[in-house]
């Protein structure tokens, strides 16, 4: 649509003015799991694990999917929380929380994941979490929404990195330049991280930051230093 076309540099510029963290990771669909060896077995002993902890009966991939995103979510509360820091969760409307059951579910593993990263001596007195809320409110929606634009462009460029002779050669759909071109830089809220998890020889599981640069630096910059 020309008009979500027009609007996306201004909406990435606005982005940056928020205070936040946004941790995207790209895992190679050669990699059958990130949690064991790389059989569909694997699959089967998470289904298995999960069901006899009481914490929901899914399918296979879908299994596999809810401890990928269980364990990142609690590896980076972990590092970023601090103690006696309220968490709350907002999930998407996917199959790892199809119903309001399974949700509860996910927010139990989820806290008993947490137990593995976090600091020993920190406690965190609330854990909740949500769906996205009937009521459509379009700040929510905004932040929603730039997990699912930075994934796609992302997705797709690295697609494209696989099949482009050179990297000079690699060719990107109309707009995914734009998300690319604004991950190369934190914002003055805004900081930006990617990771790409690749199957490296004998079957084992590679992870690397990925890391994005403009060839020729922009003109006028001004720069606001930070102090953490």
């Amino acid at each position: 649509m020309g008009q979500l076309q027009r609007a996306l540099p201004h909406y990435l510029e606005a982005l940056n003015l928020l205070p936040g963290f946004l941790f995207t990771l790209a895992v190679d669909r050669n990699l059958i799991s990130l949690f064991g060896p790389q059989e569909k077995s694997t699959y089967d002993f998470i289904v298995q694990t999960l069901a006899e902890h009481g914490l929901g009966k899914r399918k296979r991939h879908v299994a596999e999917k809810l401890v990928r995103i269980v364990h990142l979510s609690a590896f980076l509360i972990g590092l970023l929380a601090h103690n006696n820091q309220k968490i709350f969760w907002m999930t998407d409307h996917d199959a790892i929380c199809a119903n309001n059951e399974l949700h509860q579910q996910t927010l139990n593993l989820f806290q008993r994941v947490l137990g593995l990263y976090a600091r020993p001596s920190y406690n965190f007195p609330l854990i909740a979490g949500a769906r996205p809320f009937p009521e459509r409110n379009l700040q929510m929606l905004d932040l929603l929404s730039i997990t699912d634009v930075v994934a796609g462009s992302l997705a797709h460029y690295l697609s494209q990195r696989k099949k482009a002779p050179s990297p000079a050669e690699i060719k990107v759909k109309t707009g995914a330049e734009h998300v690319l071109r604004w991950l190369t830089n934190d914002g003055i809220g805004l900081k930006k991280m990617n990771v790409s998890i690749t199957c490296a020889p004998n079957n084992t599981i590679q992870a690397s930051t990925l890391e994005f640069a403009l060839e020729k630096s922009p003109e006028n910059v001004t720069i606001i230093p930070v102090v953490v």
